[in-house]
């Protein structure tokens, strides 16, 4: 603290005249240091400051304030300070497994093989034969047994998010099954976040004139077998009309 912000601070808390001789431990004012906000304070601040930007002006002020600032990891290199090593290895990849995974999982060549994945499979899930919805590419051999596997398209399979988890690969290689029970248990009856009328419009625009393979069709025809058939709600009568209305205007669209 510099000797104008300690002085600061003394008017602030002390009587005029005082500042020069008491400091505030002195005068029995207990410090903040080590002092930390509630959960409850931290959600209502959070709250209080959702969608609240800075102005220019303020911007300008925080710009000319950090002038002449040194930074944290100035003249620290990763070989003599940790936390710069760790941001480096993250980085640029080297050092751990996890980097190298993260870097493969994130190149236009694996979005190319996932994708490739999908439309050989019609977008529909192997196991259970659901259509769309939340889909991953799942590897066969596992990702971190067989690199040499990792990009090659008769190696993945469709899954939704359901039997994904399901599956004994799923996750990291210490969780344990309890623990993929659990997270899959979890995520059961939560509502997602419903799709927007421009998204659904591009996804219908996608899957038009698209139909399932006789083998995606086979499948889910023996997923439904010896399930009887609940009697529809209004709410999903109504749902049903609007996606057979929705279609309908894609058909005109498409044909114009």
């Amino acid at each position: 603290m510099s000797e104008i912000q300690r002085l600061s601070a003394l008017r602030r808390w002390s009587r005029p005249g005082e500042h020069e001789r008491a400091s505030l431990t002195q005068r029995g004012i207990p410090h903040r240091r080590g002092w930390h906000h509630s959960l409850e304070s931290r959600n209502k601040i959070r709250i209080a400051n959702t969608g609240k930007t800075h102005s220019e002006e303020s911007r300008h002020k925080m710009s000319i304030a950090r002038i002449g600032q040194k930074a944290w990891n100035k003249g620290l290199t990763k070989e003599t300070h940790p936390s710069v090593a760790r941001i480096a290895a993250s980085r640029l990849g080297k050092g751990t497994k996890t980097s190298e995974a993260m870097l493969i999982r994130s190149s236009d060549a694996y979005i190319e093989w996932r994708k490739a994945v999908f439309e050989r499979d019609n977008y529909i899930c192997q196991l259970c034969g659901q259509h769309g919805g939340r889909l991953n590419a799942d590897h066969v051999l596992k990702f971190s047994d067989y690199p040499d596997l990792r990009l090659d398209v008769n190696n993945g399979r469709t899954l939704c998010e359901t039997c994904h988890r399901k599956t004994p690969t799923y996750g990291p290689p210490f969780m344990t099954d309890e623990t993929r029970q659990k997270i899959s248990l979890a995520q059961l009856g939560k509502k997602r976040k419903p799709l927007s009328e421009e998204t659904k419009l591009k996804i219908g625009l996608a899957n038009l004139g698209k139909r399932r393979s006789p083998e995606a069709r086979l499948k889910m025809s023996l997923a439904k077998k010896g399930k009887p058939h609940a009697p529809l709600s209004e709410e999903t009568k109504r749902k049903i009309s609007e996606s057979h209305r929705r279609r309908m205007v894609l058909l005109n669209v498409s044909r114009s």
